[in-house]
């Protein structure tokens, strides 16, 4: 799928198999593990931070208005909030000034 990483395409195909489909994913990718596994080096200090969140929005879907960001509706305990409201502070992401899930959801 055009403008789609390869897990991305796995997850979107997971996402749009027919139930009881005989076709097998060839390489199946937990895209809102790697989502937040970005966000946790992003968290601890990673040098670049603010480009593992914009990459962590772009495997959403940023780009495809956000075709793939169903993470509020998943187990898992971040979604795109997470991302964008630290991409939103200026300046550096330090781990001292990193907006954690509790403190954004007050906040939005």
């Amino acid at each position: 799928i055009y403008g789609m990483s390869l897990g991305m395409q796995s997850f979107f195909g997971s996402c749009n198999m027919r139930p009881g489909s005989s076709e097998q994913l060839k390489t199946p990718f937990c895209l809102y593990g790697a989502v937040a596994a970005l966000w946790v080096a992003a968290r601890n200090g990673h040098p670049d931070s603010r480009g593992l969140l914009r990459h962590a929005q772009f495997l959403l879907g940023e780009t495809m208005r956000g075709a793939l960001d169903f993470m509020e509706g998943s187990a898992w305990p971040l979604n795109s909030i997470d991302i964008l409201g630290n991409l939103q502070s200026k300046g550096r992401l330090s781990v001292e000034d990193f907006q954690l899930p509790q403190d954004l959801r007050q906040k939005y």
